[in-house]
């Protein structure tokens, strides 16, 4: 298999996304100021003034005005550019783009303000009912890319309206109305991208006399204001949006802690210092180590190899010293026969450390399987490695583990039952996200929190330390790059409170996969192995002490060996086997490599770990929605 060397691939794709950034981050526009009319006719025909202030940063030269169609139309589109001198007016090309009228005007800006005035007529933009008229529209439209600092609107009738009139905004945006007489005036701040804003105005009959407008048979009235007070109910909380984030956050850690208690690991108490002398069940050696510490690490992957090893899979030799001047113990791996079967992540152990590799290129490696192979250069062989070894077996063995209920050693009710809240609340996080007015721009975040990720990747010693929290960053950052190259012409608004819900949830869903086992419970199975395990740890670790009651066969001093290593005590096993000269003549088993060094268990295990640990990186608006007009633009 070939693979793409990490470092390389980063820094061509930097080099390839960085100049669209910079593009993206030079060009930008968004709107100070929108002021919108409506002048009413008595025909019910809507005769629209919007004047547009552009802030533009770099160099544009044209820009459009989408129309939505629907079952109104527009006549008379004309475009003018606001001057000292007066208006000037635009040549407007009209076409069609989807299910948009666009009229585009071409002009020269660079870093300026420029304001246009459009202007149009519409018609069939009220209905007309038996008892009533509706005039629903969309004073601001979705296909807008920019945002808006302030926008002012008026509606103005022929005649003043009747006490009883009805006034609906949507959606739940920094956005006020007042409507006195005649006229509607409505004023919002900081509408985002892609967010529209609309009203809706139920008024009398004796207001307009018609001519120009859609006609609907039947009461108006009662259908309206059930409409609206159905968009309340459903609309109306998310003015409160807020407050979701803060009680997902309360709902999680309540659940988390409740869970925990009844659910979750209690404190374990040894019976009596229990002290186990024999190996007492055939577990493996990372089914130990979670048994005893509820982690997977390096250690039982060290130790997984010893006992390969001992079971004839592999041969252990000593090889020469690597270094100059400070010597450092070295050793020969052989692939062997064996005497059983693997395990799959036995087998995939013995595959990841026998393989040696050959460049095909300048950018690419391809992996090539070995019989024989020293421990010095497994690291080597893995430096480009993208995950490193060590992360993958701690990824499989914990699977194994927990999907391994045929042992039975944990009850996994209280993770089932907090899994399924997090689904539930994100489940209802996201429809909420979609509804809720959009608040926050996020694409002026994404230069920043590149450049954050360059500098931690590059000047962070701590992280290159950590092989499995840099390879993190390293793919966030790409990520981040890549999203930043595809954002051209995309606004990334979001709703600001369902996006600390979101960012809630994913946090506590990483707390759960991380500390995985918090919410298990050992099952009685699980409870007597701990105490059986923990014994035999004991035992070795105060073995010196009935050194006259030891055994004397090699196979279970070199089981001894391979659990030691899991426990962290393995120097104490191997000096009693020196001193008890238990490895008989001419034996070729690892044993005899293990007492010929004193320092072979720590050398072997720092020497197996730090190759386990290489690699590259180590080193939408919501509410209401049934307006007409609305549509938006964009500039070039």
């Amino acid at each position: 298999m070939e693979k793409l060397r990490p470092r390389i691939f980063f820094f061509l794709l930097l080099s390839l996304l960085l100049p669209t950034i910079a593009f993206n981050g030079a060009k930008s526009f968004y709107f100070p100021h929108a002021q919108v009319s409506y002048g009413v006719s008595e025909d019910g025909s809507v005769n629209a003034s919007e004047e547009l202030t552009f802030s533009f940063s770099g160099a544009y030269s044209f820009a459009y005005r989408d129309f939505p169609q629907g079952q109104w139309n527009y006549e008379r589109i004309r475009v003018f550019e606001k001057t000292a001198a007066g208006l000037e007016e635009k040549q407007a090309y009209t076409s069609y783009s989807g299910n948009n009228l666009r009229a585009q005007w071409n002009y020269g800006a660079e870093n300026e303000q420029r304001t246009f005035v459009i202007t149009y007529l519409v018609k069939n933009a009220i209905t007309s009912y038996d008892d009533a008229y509706d005039f629903y529209w969309k004073v601001w439209g979705e296909q807008w890319d920019a945002r808006v600092s302030r926008l002012d609107a008026t509606v103005k009738f022929p005649k003043p309206l009747h006490s009883g009139a009805k006034v609906w905004l949507h959606p739940a945006l920094d956005a006020h109305y007042d409507l006195n007489g005649d006229t509607l005036s409505i004023s919002a701040n900081n509408i985002p991208p892609r967010t529209f804003l609309e009203f809706r105005i139920l008024f009398n009959k004796e207001a307009l006399v018609g001519g120009a407008m859609r006609v609907v048979a039947g009461k108006g009235y009662d259908k309206v204001v059930g409409e609206e007070n159905l968009n309340s109910l459903l609309y109306g909380p998310l003015a409160y949006s807020w407050l979701w984030p803060i009680f997902v956050l309360l709902a999680l850690c309540g659940a988390y802690y409740l869970l925990y208690d009844r659910y979750g690991r209690e404190p374990l108490e040894e019976r009596h210092g229990l002290m186990v002398r024999d190996i007492p069940y055939d577990d493996k050696p990372w089914e130990v180590e979670f048994i005893t510490t509820q982690e997977v690490t390096v250690n039982s992957m060290t130790a997984t190899l010893l006992d390969l090893a001992q079971r004839g899979h592999l041969k252990i030799e000593k090889a020469e010293p690597i270094g100059i001047i400070f010597k450092k113990d070295d050793y020969l791996l052989t692939r062997t026969r064996g005497r059983d079967a693997l395990s799959p992540i036995e087998s995939w152990l013995l595959d990841a450390v026998f393989q040696n590799y050959g460049i095909t290129g300048w950018i690419f490696r391809k992996e090539i399987p070995c019989d024989s192979i020293k421990l010095s250069e497994v690291s080597q062989v893995h430096r480009y490695d993208s995950v490193p070894m060590s992360a993958e077996w701690a990824d499989k063995a914990k699977k194994e583990i927990e999907n391994g209920s045929e042992k039975g050693f944990l009850e996994f009710k209280g993770k089932v039952m907090f899994n399924q809240l997090l689904l539930v609340l994100g489940i209802l996080t996201l429809p909420l996200a979609h509804l809720s007015p959009l608040n926050l721009d996020l694409w002026p975040l994404l230069g920043p929190l590149a450049a954050i990720y360059v500098l931690a990747f590059l000047f962070i010693p701590w992280l290159r330390q950590r092989p499995n929290r840099s390879n993190w960053l390293f793919n966030m950052l790409l990520s981040t790059l890549l999203l930043a190259g595809i954002a051209k012409g995309s606004p990334l608004a979001v709703n600001s409170s369902m996006l600390a819900a979101i960012l809630i949830i994913l946090l506590f869903k990483a707390v759960d996969s991380h500390f995985k086992f918090t919410l298990t419970r050992f099952s009685e199975a699980g409870q007597e192995r701990y105490e059986a395990w923990t014994g035999l740890k004991r035992f070795l670790d105060t073995m010196g002490q009935f050194r006259e009651k030891l055994p004397t066969e090699i196979v279970i001093w070199e089981k001894y060996l391979v659990f030691a290593t899991v426990f962290g005590n393995a120097e104490k096993v191997q000096r009693q086997m020196a001193a008890l000269n238990v490895v008989p003549q001419n034996y070729s088993g690892f044993a005899a490599v293990a007492v010929s060094s004193s320092s072979f268990s720590s050398s072997f295990s720092s020497g197996f770990s730090s190759a386990a640990s290489a690699s590259a990186s180590g080193g939408s608006g919501g509410g209401g929605g049934g307006g007409g007009g609305g549509g938006g633009g964009g500039a070039g």
